[in-house]
């Protein structure tokens, strides 16, 4: 860029805008003072035959009154652009970020590495996060770490930023002291006050970096899910990696992923697919040795996945209430959310209508669970409690008798699909999530495990009706986004279109059910089917 100044004897004059410009980050040239200017012998400016001859109409002045005009090149790098609107582009590695973080010195700043072609997979996925700040957040910003903190990391946003770091195996359990978990990364930061504060709603950005691709701990998962939900402020944002395994032109992604996947956090950006993984012929990974001489043969690679999650701002339901009708007892309305039935996608929309309350089970935790229940005398018209109700013991009948006397006053609803297809999506979400039914071909596993939503609720063939009666609402996902427009205008609440989330690849697999197939499904899940069809029937009467 080219900016003119004008100088006369001892004093300089120059556009507003050269200050604007002098102030940029990304400026790489160096500003040369005035007075070193001046006195250079060898500087060239505009004389005063041509400032006669095409400027003087133009200014008004002679040229001794105007001043002698020079020029000041101001040379601008432009520094990598990691955004919300664009993390798409980083969600995976690709060979040709390397030459874009050593052009933008971020590796040298980082790393000390200029050339591309040292620059590493791991490299990357640090200079990724790094980046993401770098151009997201001021100086000063306040960052949590959870988990493992690489040390390159570490020692670059300590410099800029307020860093803290909560180790995994620290997290506290469902309801947080967070202060007995956070420490400040800071050298100047005082621990002991650290240890008073009141984290909630605290960091600008959380990230975490994930190396273990099998381990499959729920109660970590949902931890980290609080530390989102909980400690980021308002329009904060969290950036989580994960390492991933690419077997024989197969992605493997680990547990935890696919938990985030499905929670109820606001995702920004959407997720990449296993199969336009593979096809990017840009992908970064690296070869891994394979230990084991039966798979001699195979094929092993890692690389790392990145999801970027946001906090939206919103006001909360309650702020909804008319005034008329604050905090109204009634009607408390429930969400029975059957497995494979578009749950995740309807989180999303009832968080903005509601204050949601999690009532689901970890399978290891069952008997702790059972001891804590909601007490629903304290619930009201703004909150939607949501759980699966799918174990025996603590089937929703079970598990909050009470619900099931009135259905004005508790309004429960649920959405159901056609069988058949529940369990082919439960076939490749097992499948795909957690390694499950590796060995199981598709026809065989959905023959087995027969009336399977019929478990669910649960009913029988002489009592499903009286069972799906009690329900206040019932969508159908073939119908998902009419069924929940009408649902939306039966309650009275302002229509939200709905999100596709947590959608399972499948394969070739699909193509051999065929009309004979589903015959036999269809006898085999006799039950199924009835509850299915007059679900269909009733969702036809609103």
């Amino acid at each position: 860029m080219q900016l003119y100044k004008y100088f006369s004897k001892d004093s300089l004059w120059y556009e507003s805008i050269f200050n604007y410009f002098a102030k940029q980050k990304n400026l790489i040239s160096t500003l040369t003072p005035f007075s070193v200017i001046a006195k250079d012998p060898d500087l060239f400016y505009l004389g005063e035959k041509v400032y006669n001859k095409d400027w003087k109409e133009f200014t008004g002045k002679t040229y001794n009154e105007f001043g002698r005009a020079y020029c000041n090149n101001l040379i601008f790098k432009n520094n990598i652009d990691i955004s919300q609107n664009n993390f798409d582009n980083f969600a995976f590695p690709k060979k040709s970020h390397k030459a874009l973080f050593a052009d933008s010195q971020l590796a040298s700043e980082m790393f000390n590495i200029k050339s591309p072609d040292k620059l590493t997979t791991e490299h990357l996925r640090l200079l990724i996060i790094y980046g993401f700040i770098k151009n997201n957040f001021e100086k000063g910003s306040s960052l949590l770490c959870i988990g493992k903190l690489p040390e390159p990391l570490s020692g670059k946003l300590k410099e800029e930023y307020s860093l803290f770091q909560s180790e995994m195996k620290n997290i506290p359990d469902l309801y947080p002291d967070y202060s007995k978990s956070i420490k400040s990364i800071n050298p100047d930061e005082n621990s002991d006050e650290d240890e008073a504060k009141n984290y909630n709603d605290y960091f600008d950005f959380i990230f975490s970096v994930h190396d273990d691709i099998q381990r499959n701990l729920q109660p970590e998962h949902q931890a980290l899910k609080r530390h989102i939900n909980n400690l980021l402020k308002p329009d904060g944002s969290s950036l989580i990696s994960f390492k991933i395994i690419i077997h024989n032109n197969a992605v493997h992604f680990p547990p935890l992923l696919s938990y985030l996947l499905k929670s109820n956090i606001m995702r920004s950006g959407k997720h990449i697919k296993r199969v336009d993984i593979l096809a990017d012929e840009e992908l970064s990974c690296v070869e891994v040795p394979v230990k084991n001489p039966d798979l001699s043969k195979s094929s092993l690679k890692e690389t790392f996945y990145n999801l970027l999650f946001k906090k939206e701002q919103y006001l909360p339901a309650v702020s909804l209430t008319k005034h008329s009708n604050n905090l109204s007892r009634y009607p408390v309305y429930v969400f029975h959310h059957l497995m494979k039935c578009g749950g995740t996608s309807l989180f999303n929309a009832l968080d903005l209508w509601f204050k949601t309350i999690d009532d689901n089970i970890l399978d290891e935790d069952l008997n702790n669970y059972v001891l804590k229940k909601y007490n629903t005398e304290i619930f009201h018209s703004d909150v939607c409690l949501r759980a699966h109700f799918q174990k025996d013991g603590i089937h929703l009948h079970q598990r909050y008798p009470e619900l099931l006397n009135d259905k004005e006053k508790y309004r429960i609803f649920t959405f159901i699909r056609d069988p058949l297809s529940v369990k082919i999506s439960k076939y490749y979400f097992l499948k795909s999530f957690f390694g499950k039914n590796s060995r199981t071909s598709l026809k065989d596993s959905i023959l087995k495990d027969r009336n399977f939503l019929a478990k669910l609720f649960p009913c029988n063939e002489t009592n499903y009706k009286e069972v799906l009666d009690r329900y206040y609402f019932i969508g159908i996902v073939e119908n998902f986004q009419g069924s929940f427009d009408m649902f939306a205008d039966l309650i009275g609440k302002r229509r939200i279109k709905l999100p596709v989330l947590n959608i399972s690849d499948k394969d070739f697999q699909t193509e051999e059910i065929n009309d004979d197939f589903k015959k036999k499904f269809r006898e085999l899940n006799e039950i199924d089917y009835l509850i299915y069809d007059y679900c269909v029937e009733k969702f036809k009467i609103f």
